[in-house]
């Protein structure tokens, strides 16, 4: 079930900017701490390590947008259902960022389990650089 919703989650307006987002609901914006996992890899349109992650209020729906406010789709950096606030560390790491190492964003994610989990435990200073489709 889990890994169903994280494949499915993102599907969202693929023409979303932050500005109509920020428009459609209150969302926050989250500290880098709180973000390296949506900011890897090698995009020709983009610097990826400018990605701004933003969730709504009850921290369950993530949405990642670039330096330019386009909504990120790639599926390294998308933004991914949350079933607990990134505020709950614990229920976080255990409900989304574990399922995440584990799976990814879904059958796309070029990414290893290893590149998930390096990006996690070294805060972003190890992570994945290739190419993100």
């Amino acid at each position: 079930c889990i890994k169903f919703v994280i494949f499915q989650t993102n599907c969202l307006d693929k023409g979303l900017s932050l500005e109509k987002a920020c428009e459609k609901e209150k969302l926050k914006e989250l500290p880098y701490g709180k973000s390296v996992c949506h900011k890897q890899g090698f995009s020709p349109d983009y610097d990826t390590s400018k990605n701004r992650k933003f969730v709504s209020l009850d921290g369950k729906q993530e949405y990642v947008f670039n330096e330019n406010g386009a909504l990120v789709t790639d599926p390294v950096n998308k933004g991914t259902y949350n079933y607990c606030s990134p505020d709950n560390l614990l229920g976080h790491a255990t409900q989304d960022l574990i399922p995440w190492i584990k799976w990814g964003t879904g059958p796309d994610d070029p990414t290893s389990k290893i590149d998930r989990l390096l990006v996690t435990i070294t805060f972003g200073k190890v992570k994945y650089t290739g190419n993100l489709y």
